[in-house]
């Protein structure tokens, strides 16, 4: 097991004050001295480190930046580098002073990334799919090699509606092949669209498009894809991208009353291997 470099002091540095774990304040920084009055802070500052450290901070490595300095007489009782490395005043290491203002730092940069990441993945929910739960189609020599199921499209990964027209998503499923051979599958698409909504596709397969492209969209009657190979106890994952492409009153109107619903229908037809 490797051994510590630094030990780290209870004390925290906080605007220019040292300060302990219960924000008392036991030292000030006054330009290039560390002021102090409190007996416990000077005895922790005057006590060589006695544990085994490897790479153990050096004075004369990082170069000194304060004094510590007791103000009932003005004796210098320590010293503080650059890092707030603390030494006794012949240089011996006793401990590294918590920097408060690095450690919020890094917790506020790491909040906003991780807001950023959250964030990027919301706005991408109508573009990518992203958090969308994958649907899971499964195929058995049993259902006669056809399965048809229905998807609520309109619907984002925590039911809620997306209602805006030019909205894009993406519906991520897998087929499941649930037998001992393998199979063909094909895709053929319906709708029940009561609101006559203008829905347009691509399906995404294996690292291309199946039907459609980067910037070609189909009507459901023409999304249709076949011979692909389905292997034995196996699934494959597809992604339907879809757009609600109208824009005039009538739509937009529907899309902020929330009062269209829209469903696609797969259809899969399957051919198993003998």
């Amino acid at each position: 097991m490797a051994r510590k470099s630094k030990k780290m002091l209870s004390y925290y540095a906080w605007y220019r004050k040292i300060r302990t774990p219960k924000f008392k304040s036991v030292a000030r920084f006054k330009g290039n001295k560390i002021l102090t009055s409190d007996p416990v802070f000077i005895s922790k500052v005057q006590e060589a480190s006695t544990m085994k450290l490897e790479y153990a901070p050096i004075l004369g490595h990082i170069g000194l930046q304060y004094n510590i300095i007791n103000e009932t007489n003005n004796v210098v009782v320590g010293k503080v580098d650059r890092a707030l490395n603390v030494y006794t005043a012949d240089e011996k290491y006793v401990g590294t002073i918590y920097n408060q203002l690095k450690i919020i730092t890094r917790v506020i940069i790491y909040a906003l990334l991780i807001a950023l990441v959250l964030a990027l993945g919301l706005g991408n929910l109508h573009s990518t799919g992203y958090l969308v739960k994958p649907e899971n189609v499964i195929i058995s020599e049993h259902d006669g090699g056809v399965v048809v199921d229905k998807w609520n499209i309109l619907l984002d990964a925590y039911s809620r509606k997306l209602i805006v027209p030019e909205y894009e998503s993406a519906y991520h499923f897998y087929v499941t092949n649930d037998n001992y051979a393998d199979c063909y599958i094909a895709f053929d698409f319906d709708e029940e669209n009561e609101w006559n909504l203008n829905i347009e596709y691509r399906l995404y397969y294996d690292g291309e498009y199946l039907v459609g492209g980067n910037d070609s969209w189909v009507n459901y009657d023409v999304l249709k894809a076949s011979e692909i190979l389905v292997k034995a106890k196996e699934k494959e994952k597809f992604r339907l991208d879809w757009r609600w492409a109208d824009t005039d009153k009538k739509q937009t109107e529907l899309g902020i009353e929330g009062a269209a619903t829209y469903t696609v229908v797969v259809k899969i037809t399957t051919q198993f291997v003998k």
